[in-house]
């Protein structure tokens, strides 16, 4: 049963002006989903979970959803940076994926998107790395129980900047699916984990398959 999921205020409520009928799906369902063939996109909203919609909402509509986190203030705690931020970041970048080239150039990930490709290639322009290096957050402190936790605060901007200098570090191991017709982006969790998806493993493994029915012949 599909229902209208109201999220937080620092989260995303409307998208592009449209109210979006979303049902909420767990994370392997979430995987499952292939951005480009299915009909459904999916959607992760950092402390609220995984969703899905049906690509009612037009290609504008899902342009200004995204435009609009560039400078949106989050928050994250310190030791759950790493987990907590980077299902927002592989959302935005897979999402960018779907659209045309010169959509993509029009938001201001642009840049940050780039920034990815070339250190996924092996490179990064000085200007880059300086953007990394100098990149600041606010750090403030929480006693929670017995313990001081740390929290990051700031805008969505620098904390993807700083999340892209975990993966230059190698703190976070980032890969692009092996799939022909897909480029997404993932965090693999094993080693021989190559494929983004189950519906890019299984379109590879049938792939495999008829090419072997043919080679018998």
């Amino acid at each position: 049963m599909r229902k209208e999921i109201k999220l937080k205020e620092d989260h995303i409520e409307i998208i592009g002006g449209e109210k979006i009928i979303m049902e909420k799906i767990t994370y392997k369902e979430f995987r499952k989903i292939h951005p480009y063939k299915s009909k459904w996109l999916t959607f992760f909203a950092p402390g609220e979970g995984y969703f899905r919609f049906e690509k009612e909402g037009t290609l504008n509509a899902r342009i200004r959803q995204i435009s609009s986190l560039w400078n949106r203030d989050m928050q994250f705690r310190e030791d759950r940076f790493i987990r907590g931020f980077s299902g927002l970041a592989l959302y935005i970048y897979n999402q960018i994926l779907t659209w045309p080239e010169k959509k993509q150039k029009e938001i201001p990930f642009s840049q940050w998107k780039r920034a990815i490709d070339r250190a996924l290639n092996g490179g990064m322009t000085e200007f880059e790395r300086h953007k990394i290096e100098k990149t600041n957050i606010e750090t403030t402190f929480r006693n929670e129980g017995r313990k001081t936790i740390s929290y990051w605060k700031g805008k969505t901007e620098n904390l993807l900047y700083i999340w892209l200098s975990y993966v230059i570090k190698g703190d976070i191991t980032l890969q692009r699916c092996a799939a022909e017709d897909c480029e997404r982006i993932f965090i693999p969790s094993r080693k021989d984990n190559i494929w983004c998806s189950e519906s890019c493993s299984n379109i590879a493994s049938q792939r495999e398959y008829r090419m072997r029915a043919k080679n018998k012949k």
